[in-house]
């Protein structure tokens, strides 16, 4: 790894005048987050790491050196973030939220922001209550701060829709959507990035409430949006040609799905690393797909990569762990291969019960999948029970309109 002139001078200059100063720390922080924007991670990290270093020893004797250690703190947290090192990322804001509380008591602005960023720490964990209750408290400090901080609020409910969508709880995230639209729109402009980010949440929940046109709208207008605000090898580009790709994948569209998925990948790979969970959830996709063009062989390959990803970044027990080997499964009995299938549906099952609980819209999709390898054994009264299942909890979170509580309908008619 190759340390710039710059991170070299800081780690060896630690006492020098410039290395006190506010000006020239201004100047280092700066260039730190410019490179963490561009995802130079590694470069960017020595530089807040050189910072916080210089000033851990000084920094209570004067409120701008106090701020400024924050800042290092809290942009060493920032980078951990996406490269999925969330302990060390909560370590740092935890540091960062103890330093505030105990020497800038009364500032709403930095409480607002650490609260947020602790947030989307637990966001990251899929601890999503934890995750409500630091939005909450960040909502509480910047809703008390005016206009100008209309920005920042609206991220923060762009990021509490996401928690809600992830709790089923789709009015409250559809709510907070529009609410971060609404206030994106006003304070950055039509064509600022984070609103494209926004577009994709409200795809997200059009395509979750099963209002796949609607869906497709917003995700077509923010991957526009997207690529005209940020070009076409940023990491929210991606994430927009990743969505774009899942609905046209919904209206069978699956080479142009696939097109999508394959131009998403290689941004993840090089903006977070192979080892990340936008990788393996771009995986997982692609492996929908080749499973509904019967290229089964491929979308094992593409499953069993996810949950290679999945299993180092996230351990054994996760909720991602739970979808890999559910897909697995179904790769399985797709190629009617049922023993295998339920090995792995039967993994998948153990996983949820201590991660999502037994009542939840995933857990929904692999009551569907065990009926279906349960038939194929010939055990029609498991089958039944499963399938039974799969509809109450659609029924209960989807409502009877829904697509998936009717296809599930049908099948529970069919056994």
């Amino acid at each position: 790894m190759k340390i710039s002139l710059l991170a070299s001078l800081l780690f060896f200059t630690y006492n020098s005048i410039w290395a006190q100063s506010i000006q020239e720390i201004n100047g280092i922080i700066n260039k730190a987050e410019v490179l963490s924007k561009a995802g130079d991670f590694s470069e960017a990290l020595q530089l807040y790491q050189g910072i916080e270093y210089s000033l851990k020893s000084t920094y209570q004797n004067d409120k701008s050196l106090t701020e400024k250690y924050i800042e290092s703190l809290n942009g060493i947290g920032q980078i951990y973030l996406p490269i999925d090192k969330l302990d060390s990322a909560l370590f740092y804001f935890f540091k960062s939220q103890e330093i505030i509380n105990n020497n800038l008591e009364g500032d709403e602005d930095k409480t607002a922001l650490i609260n947020l960023l602790i947030g989307k720490v637990y966001l990251q964990k899929a601890d999503y209550n934890l995750a409500i209750k630091y939005f909450k408290e960040s909502d509480k400090f910047y809703s008390s701060l005016g206009k100008n901080y209309n920005s920042r609020l609206s991220h923060l409910y762009d990021q509490m829709s996401f928690v809600y969508k992830e709790l089923d709880d789709l009015d409250k995230a559809y709510y907070y959507s529009k609410k971060a639209l609404d206030l994106g729109l006003k304070s950055l402009g039509s064509k600022h990035p984070d609103l494209g980010n926004i577009y994709s949440g409200l795809g997200q929940l059009e395509y979750k409430k099963g209002n796949y046109e609607e869906s497709f709208k917003y995700f077509k207008q923010a991957v526009i949006l997207l690529e005209l605000a940020v070009g076409n090898h940023h990491k929210d580009v991606a994430k927009a040609y990743e969505e774009f790709a899942i609905i046209n994948w919904e209206f069978k569209k699956y080479d142009t799905a696939l097109y999508y998925f394959n131009k998403a990948l290689p941004i993840y790979e090089k903006v977070y690393g192979k080892e990340s969970d936008d990788v393996a959830a771009c995986y997982y996709n692609m492996g929908l797909v080749y499973s509904d063009i019967y290229q089964y062989d491929k979308a094992l390959e593409c499953h069993r990569e996810d949950l290679g990803i999945c299993l180092k970044i996230f351990g054994s027990e996760h909720p991602n762990i739970a979808m890999a080997y559910n897909c697995i499964g179904r790769v399985y009995s797709d190629m009617r291969k049922y023993k295998e299938a339920l090995e792995n549906l039967d993994k998948s099952y153990e996983i949820y019960k201590v991660t999502l609980g037994e009542d939840h819209t995933n857990v929904a999709y692999l009551y569907s999948d065990m009926s279906v390898a349960h038939e194929g054994l010939g055990n029609n009264k498991l089958a039944k029970l499963f399938a039974e299942k799969s509809f109450n909890v659609r029924k209960k979170y989807l409502g009877l309109s829904h697509p998936l509580t009717k296809n599930s309908w049908e099948r529970l008619k069919n056994l």
